[in-house]
């Protein structure tokens, strides 16, 4: 009878061995996935962000800039918000107006209400900032009320472009606010440009407190460690000065870091770097830098802490950055820690993590015809990027899932057949093999070429030769 002798601990048997030649640079941090552009998920029309509730049902809402939020729950798509008759939008050249961020407090689930960023068609003068509260119809969690709006903060927009417009719950509860300088080439509103004015909103990161207690007057209030609450000078709603169009950035789920990409001017685009540890009062420097390159010597950074960005491309690159999510999903173990971004104008995804020394490192991973418009993240921590004028919706993967050289089943029988499910990579090839010694080792069957992130090998001993024992291991190829 034919001895069977374990090798490793393998899910669902210990009977084999996985020996892959390949992945000895695996051991030397960083690692870098093979980032794969996946089929379309879902489309929509006009998609600028993608969001989850927090909630634990799943859905991913989708902001369409026209004025709707669409809710995909994995298999259909319906509509959550309808606000297109309060929407200034234009399709024009350079008109970046629209419905342009959405938010969702931690406490979504019991509360039922969240937030949303829009260029608005009502105000006087129209095209003003308006960032609005909506609540859920309680009888049914698809579906909010267009009537139950209750408007925050009104910011009156001088341009139809660099509005911002992301919104994002920070890990300290509170809601951040991202704008643009107000449009217009190079900043040119004001003596010094709005990025370093210290008398407008514009061209700076907020924040407010919009599910405490509002202050007397007021639609919010002023968390108390602000940065600039004792600067007179300074509206206390400021958390940092010196961006020009912070139009996609995000906190990191795990750290609570964040991650602001702003669009550059003629020649550089950046991102920025905020830890969680920061009390805020960074200046990101715009007008006067543009990413690490002097744009206006002539204008003074007014106040806070001068912060250089830790990453920036050039025009040859592409030319409207689009900012991402730090991966912490689970299905792809090699993107974990990495902070995903692209371009609109040229479709390049790039991504950016420190290496043990805190070194910024960065890869350029895709080239993609895409017209970046959003990046998104799942509950579980998945990304999926949108393009803005198809309005199709990927998901982002690797070439490796998170089964990579692990047994998920296997069997063997006395008379030497052997069968064995092993986690591989895309692309890759594995052969069976037995030796009877553990030195001498015997092909069995034929090599095959995984196509995803499970393969299965099968093989016969030679029934006139049977071994009193024998072992088993399954060999990643070199292509």
């Amino acid at each position: 009878m034919l001895a069977i002798h374990g090798l490793n601990d393998g899910t669902g048997s210990s009977d084999f061995l996985i020996v892959p030649r390949l992945i000895a640079s695996d051991a030397t941090p960083p690692v870098w996935p093979e980032l794969q552009l996946g089929a379309v998920v879902t489309s929509a029309n006009s998609p600028v962000d993608l969001i989850n509730a927090g909630d634990g049902s799943g859905r991913l809402f989708i902001v369409e800039r026209g004025g709707r939020i669409r809710i995909w729950d994995g298999r259909v798509q319906r509509t959550f918000l309808d606000i297109r008759s309060r929407v200034n939008t234009n399709d024009s050249g350079g008109d970046e107006r629209g419905l342009l961020g959405l938010a969702f407090p931690p406490d979504y689930a019991t509360s039922g209400h969240f937030y949303v960023n829009y260029i608005s068609s009502t105000t006087s003068p129209r095209g003003a900032t308006v960032v609005s509260r909506f609540s859920v119809n309680r009888a049914n969690p698809n579906d909010a009320l267009e009537d139950s709006e209750e408007v925050i903060l009104t910011i009156s927009q001088p341009e139809p472009n660099h509005n911002g417009g992301q919104i994002h719950f920070g890990p300290d509860g509170y809601l951040y606010i991202g704008l643009g300088d107000g449009g217009g080439a190079g900043d040119v509103h004001g003596s010094i440009g709005n990025g370093q004015a210290t008398n407008t909103f514009l061209g700076k990161m907020l924040r407010i407190d919009v599910e405490g207690t509002p202050d007397p007057g007021s639609n919010y209030a002023i968390p108390s460690d602000n940065p600039f609450l004792l600067d007179p000078e300074v509206p206390d709603e400021i958390w940092s000065f010196g961006l020009r169009n912070p139009w996609r950035w995000s906190f990191d789920r795990k750290t609570g870091d964040m991650y602001i990409a702003d669009v550059g001017q003629y020649e550089w685009e950046e991102v920025n770097f905020i830890p969680a540890s920061s009390t805020g009062g960074e200046n990101f420097q715009w007008r006067r830098i543009e990413g690490f390159n002097t744009f206006n010597s002539g204008t003074r950074l007014t106040k806070g802490t001068s912060t250089d960005p830790v990453f920036e491309y050039d025009h040859n690159a592409g030319s409207s950055i689009t900012g991402g999510y730090v991966y912490r999903g689970s299905r792809f173990p090699r993107m974990e820690g990495i902070y995903f971004f692209g371009d609109y104008n040229s479709g390049r995804i790039w991504g950016i993590q420190q290496d043990p020394a805190g070194n910024w490192l960065n890869r350029e991973f895709l080239d993609t015809s895409l017209r970046i418009s959003a990046f998104g993240e799942d509950e579980q921590g998945e990304l999926y990027v949108a393009s803005l004028f198809t309005g199709d919706i990927h998901r982002l993967g690797d070439t490796r899932g998170a089964s990579y050289l692990r047994i998920t089943d296997a069997s063997f029988t006395p008379q030497g057949s052997a069968q064995v499910t092993f986690g591989t990579e895309s692309g890759k090839r594995y052969q069976l093999q037995w030796s009877n010694d553990l030195r001498d080792w015997i092909n069995l069957g034929t090599p095959r070429t995984a196509t995803g992130f499970e393969l299965e090998l099968t093989g016969i001993l030679p029934p006139l030769n049977l071994p009193e024992a024998a072992y088993f291991r399954v060999l990643e190829l070199a292509n």
